[in-house]
């Protein structure tokens, strides 16, 4: 049996195994790859779907992430130099009044750079 690696239906079948799909060399007769294309059939519906809600749950903190960003520069660009610098050296635990989103974003901005350093 001759399975050409650009057919529509191989590729169908590597879509869905990924590595574990046969090659041409290890499959002896269609039966199997038969039923592994009807199985690949069956199961992209469902990839589709869990590659489409994989992509939601990872864009939800990327979107929260840069409006958290954004309101944080508008923030900033609102405070004057002297109110910034008495924040700065005073640490942002100060009686200055800083919003959560800016405090929670140099949270996780130390946090992320401490998990690259370490």
């Amino acid at each position: 049996m001759r399975v050409s690696l650009k057919s529509w239906h191989y590729r169908l079948v590597k879509y869905i195994l990924g590595n574990s799909a046969p090659t041409p060399k290890t499959m002896q007769n269609g039966c199997p790859y038969f039923w592994l294309l009807i199985f690949s059939m069956f199961a992209l519906p469902f990839k589709l779907i869990g590659l489409a809600i994989w992509n939601i749950v990872k864009f939800i903190p990327d979107m929260t992430f840069k409006l958290m960003e954004y309101m944080t520069k508008n923030w900033l660009n609102e405070i004057s130099d002297e109110d910034l610098y008495s924040i700065w050296y005073y640490n942002y635990n100060s009686d200055r009044k800083i919003p959560l989103t800016t405090k929670f974003l140099l949270k996780i901005k130390i946090i992320i750079y401490l998990t690259i350093i370490c």
